[in-house]
């Protein structure tokens, strides 16, 4: 489908969730992703504009974002997202450049490392969901990098 086609679209079907949601008075943020396949809706300007269009939320997907960019792409993400509140996932990735994103692993400790060390000074609220197949495990390793960081 025609890359403004989809984005119409999906932008119809976020309104419409939106006064789904309104008229329900549900407690829901709707969050589309930064997604890690090229060939896919979900690029950094993509979200970027159907939060600012709709009031939508979004969510950054670091793994994702490596997959598709080959970079983590951290000043392109603060200009696109200026919001206070970022909800984040990340873990390890393994990818192909031709076609972005093929599974989720165990974050290494080198990319835990660089991650909190360019999120931190961001003055963000920022939450960060871990993918990995050992989220619990692969978290625990996150906060203490983080904790070493203060």
């Amino acid at each position: 489908m025609d890359p403004e086609l989809t984005y119409q679209n999906i932008k119809i079907q976020i309104q419409e969730l939106q006064e789904e949601i309104k008229k329900n008075k549900w407690d829901v943020n709707l969050c589309p992703e930064i997604m890690g396949k090229k060939n896919v809706f979900g690029s950094i300007d993509e979200i970027s504009k159907l939060a600012k269009e709709t009031g939508c939320s979004f969510c950054i997907d670091f793994a994702h974002i490596l997959a598709r960019y080959d970079q983590h792409k951290f000043a392109e993400l603060k200009e696109a997202f200026p919001q206070k509140n970022w909800h984040c996932h990340f873990s390890g990735i393994e990818y192909s450049k031709e076609k972005g994103e093929k599974k989720h692993k165990k974050t290494l400790t080198e990319e835990w490392q660089n991650l909190i060390n360019n999120l931190k000074n961001l003055d963000k609220n920022i939450t960060i969901i871990n993918e990995s197949p050992d989220p619990v495990n692969d978290s625990i390793e996150g906060l203490k990098i983080y904790d070493n960081t203060k």
